[in-house]
Parts: C-alpha cells; structure tokens; sequence
C-alpha cells in the first residue's frame, strides 16, 4: 500500500549552515557598500581641491568667502594647450611686463603660490581666483587645474567674480 505524506503549511527546517552563509553575505554586501562609499567620498573631496594646495580663511566677503593661498611649490600649473598660453601671452604678455611666454607662464605660477594672494572660488563656473591688491595680478584656474588666463586687474574686478 502507498503512503502519503501530507503538506502541514510550515516551512521546512534549514541547516544552520545556510542561516550562517546568508549572514556571511549580508556582511559581504555590506562591506562592498562600505567600500563603494569611501570611494565615493574620495572622489568628491579629492575634485573640490588641487593637489598640493591648502587654503586658510583669511576674511570674508559679504557674498563670497575670499581666502588666502599658500601653494607649495611642487604644483606647477599650465595652459590647457600651447596655444592657448601663446594666445594670452600675445595679448596680455606686455601688459603684465614679461618678455617671453615661459616667463608669463612662470609668473601666473608665482602669483597663485603667493601667501599674499586672495583667493575665491568663482561663482559662475567654479574657477579658483587668484588676485594680488599690491601688484594687481589676477589669475584664473579651471577646475580641472588649468590656468585659464593671467592679466593685470584690481579689486573691483576681483570681487565681481
């Protein structure tokens, strides 16, 4: 004669050995979400500064936070392209007082590692500003670490960015 077995409704028993496994992955998942969100912090912290500079509240604008740069001197920062560093240096190069483009170029450099130098974020593109009050120099960074350009200025122009 043939013996039935009866579903009762409840579930059947697992081994404790698959509770621990599903423990184990839930932990696993939870570390590869840790991870993802360190790296996550890292790349938004590390794109908001240029590597190598720290920056120090000096003052503030009514509108915008103005700061004072110190740059160490191992960032040298460039022209996007060599033309773009001809095409300002042919327009602004006498205005500024150098003779050739490398000492332009070295110029904006020294002008951004100035302690002296205000600093503040533009407000229209996010673009780092550097102004000089004593010598009116002002120099402009994009915000993937390119000089955009570099020219002579004064306060008025400065705070309007």
């Amino acid at each position: 004669m043939q013996q039935f077995t009866y579903y009762s409704g409840k579930k059947p028993e697992r081994p404790n050995e698959t509770s621990s496994v599903r423990k184990h992955l839930r932990a696993q998942r939870f570390s590869w979400f840790a991870l993802v969100a360190v790296l996550a912090v890292f790349l938004i912290v590390s794109r908001r500064f240029i590597p190598g500079q720290s920056r120090q509240t000096s003052g503030a604008n009514s509108a915008t936070s103005v700061t004072s740069a110190s740059v160490t001197t191992d960032t040298y920062y460039m022209f996007r392209y060599p033309s773009r560093l001809e095409n300002h240096f042919a327009k602004h190069g006498s205005q500024t007082g150098h003779a050739t483009k490398e000492e332009y170029l070295s110029a904006a450099n020294a002008v951004i590692a100035n302690p002296a130098a205000l600093h503040k974020t533009e407000a229209e593109d996010g673009d780092d500003v550097y102004f000089l009050e004593d010598t009116g120099e002002i120099v402009f960074v994009s915000t993937d670490g390119y000089i955009r350009t570099y020219f002579i200025s004064n306060r008025a122009y400065f705070d309007r960015q």
